[in-house]
């Protein structure tokens, strides 16, 4: 709309990096990825050390599901600006999705060393120990976050309603391997 046409008019007039990455935001917020990743490949050009504009593409590249290349555009992000909070939680809640658990604590570890009061960091962490049973790890971060932004508290309650039922879930089953219902023998057959 006028958001794209406003910034359409500014590239005419003056061709910057910013105004390349500004409306390389737009477009891929109306879904138009090709585009988009073509304007901040123009700003990362015309500016090569531009954190910002690394890091819309690799949001980019995430939204159109090409994960290798968003966690290489995060890494590089992070590279161009040490201790990027964004890019650390970004990045880790890909590694998470692809299993590398150790990578993800650590990028969220990160986050949160440049931003303590980054309620999706702490959560994200939290939330990553808690699954894995290190509740006591866990639960300062979940605190934390839900302290922070009330989402993140109810979130944190939907884990611990979770671990409980598959709790109880676990007991129950073992308690009927331990003391399975007793069978009814089938009737004789007549003779």
């Amino acid at each position: 709309g006028l958001a794209l046409e406003d910034f359409n008019k500014v590239i005419l007039f003056r061709p910057d990096a910013k105004a390349y990455n500004a409306r390389g935001s737009v477009l891929a917020s109306l879904k138009r990825y090709t585009e988009a990743l073509a304007d901040f490949d123009k700003a990362i050009q015309l500016q090569p050390i531009y954190p910002g504009a690394v890091y819309e593409r690799a949001m980019t590249f995430e939204k159109m599901g090409n994960v290798a290349k968003a966690i290489e555009n995060y890494t590089l992000a992070i590279n161009q600006k040490p201790g990027y909070g964004n890019a650390h939680l970004a990045r880790g809640r890909l590694y998470e999705k692809g299993g590398r658990q150790a990578e993800a604590l650590a990028d969220y570890s990160k986050a949160i060393a440049s931003d303590a009061n980054d309620a999706g960091a702490l959560y994200a962490r939290g939330s990553l120990n808690f699954k894995n049973g290190k509740v006591d790890i866990a639960e300062p971060d979940l605190k934390r976050a839900g302290e922070l932004n009330s989402v993140y508290a109810t979130l944190a309650n939907s884990l611990r309603v979770q671990a409980r039922s598959e709790a109880i879930l676990a007991k129950s089953a073992n308690v009927l391997t331990q003391n399975p219902p007793p069978t009814t023998p089938a009737p004789a057959a007549p003779s």
